[in-house]
């Protein structure tokens, strides 16, 4: 085993006891809004490790809940939706600082990018190790695969993973290189790397978005 993964494996290793002890005592309390402000206290502590993300979990909830609803997502798999938002990147946790925070992407090694890639898989085997979150991990290692085609539903991610890809890729790519870029974007990817409806779903979030605010960008 290379020294990298060793480093991977013993964070993950302590990442885990972390979310483990927190979800016990956010179970403690019962409450949805006690648990929701843990699953949130770890999207926070996941944008601290890899800053350039801060702030966009945020955005990316409130996407995501618009989606669903115009999908008629029914409430308990809306809540699945969000609650994964929150720890689909928890796996970044078992990714060295250094990559993160160091060079560009483009100037990683192929070692590097590998173990970065890892990150969903990490993620979902996180919180398999957890009773009370386990349900959440097939939406996080599933959130950064390609959807199929039409004629090929059984191949295709969960709905809720697919939902996020999409709204995830446009706000980066809204980001990144602007509106016009990410709409064309996801228009480009339909039935290959994103959902048909899911794409459809968002046009019309979008489209009444800028109904309601004329002149912003989104």
């Amino acid at each position: 085993m290379q020294p990298l993964d060793w480093i991977v494996v013993a964070t993950c290793v302590l990442a885990t006891l972390w979310l483990f002890l927190a979800a016990r005592l956010g179970l403690r309390h019962r409450s949805e809004r006690r648990f929701d402000e843990m699953l949130s206290a770890f999207g926070k502590a996941v944008e601290l490790r890899a800053p350039t993300s801060a702030g966009h979990t945020e955005a990316l909830t409130q996407l995501c809940r618009e989606v669903a609803h115009q999908m008629q997502l029914p409430p308990d798999r809306t809540r699945k939706l969000l609650s994964a938002i929150q720890l689909r990147n928890i796996g970044l946790c078992a990714i060295p600082y250094g990559l993160l925070n160091g060079a560009e992407p483009s100037d990683w090694s192929a070692a590097e990018r590998a173990v970065y890639a890892r990150h969903p898989e990490i993620s979902a085997a996180m919180l398999e190790l957890v009773p009370s979150l386990q349900h959440l991990a097939g939406i996080v290692r599933e959130h950064h695969r390609d959807a199929r085609p039409a004629g090929h539903e059984t191949e295709m991610p969960p709905l809720e993973a697919r939902i996020l890809r999409a709204s995830e890729e446009y706000l980066l790519l809204c980001t990144e290189r602007g509106e016009r870029v990410a709409q064309d974007a996801i228009e480009a990817g339909v039935g290959t790397r994103y959902c048909p409806a899911v794409a459809k779903a968002l046009g019309r979030v979008l489209r009444s978005k800028r109904a309601s605010a004329p002149g912003i960008d989104l």
